[in-house]
């Protein structure tokens, strides 16, 4: 049981202690590449306006000031889904003023 225990808490203090996620590096990084792509594709076609584009680009880079300040740090996991997250609300924003 004590083993058991053990094992549990260092499974658990492994998952929530703070480290570098260089896969998440990557993919937030590639994530902010084609939203930057749609915004730019949306305004080059018409469907985005100036307007819509700068807003969502601004909120793009809000987000990759925030993503420059992870980089190459020590940090928790929910620092990244928190990334990921507001990626997420922009890249819908964009997807339904695109449809």
């Amino acid at each position: 049981m004590t083993v058991l225990m053990v094992f549990g808490f260092a499974l658990f203090s492994g998952c929530v202690s703070m480290q570098r996620w260089p896969d998440y590096e990557r993919s937030a990084e590639n994530r902010m590449v084609v939203i930057q792509e749609k915004i730019g594709d949306g305004l080059q076609t018409g469907v985005l306006t100036p307007g819509q584009s700068q807003i969502f680009l601004a909120t793009l880079k809000d987000i990759r000031t925030d993503y420059k300040e992870l980089l190459d740090k020590e940090v928790f996991r929910a620092a990244w889904d928190r990334i990921f997250g507001r990626l997420d609300v922009l890249g819908e924003g964009i997807k339904r003023a695109l449809a």
